[in-house]
């Protein structure tokens, strides 16, 4: 586990497919990460209308990953995780 006051915000993606592509290069390369993922609740454009009150499992998760490495490290991997694009 990296040191809080050691790590920066590297980037976010929203892909899972994405996430896992750049998690496999930072292993490869041997650069240490912590990845956050933050849960946000989109409700269905339907709901917004207000056409179907209190109807349940109109919730569409949305799930994005941040990544964080140390600051050591950070520009090689924004070099490296550039080239992947």
């Amino acid at each position: 586990m990296m040191s809080p006051w050691k790590k920066t915000r590297l980037l976010s993606v929203n892909d899972p497919h994405r996430k896992e592509q750049i998690q496999n290069l930072l292993a490869a390369i041997q650069i240490p990460y912590e990845i956050k993922a933050k849960t946000q609740q989109q409700v269905h454009s339907v709901d917004q209308a207000g056409m179907t009150f209190g109807s349940p499992g109109n919730f569409t998760p949305k799930i994005t990953y941040i990544f964080y490495v140390q600051k050591e490290d950070m520009g090689r991997a924004l070099e490296l995780v550039g080239n992947m694009e």
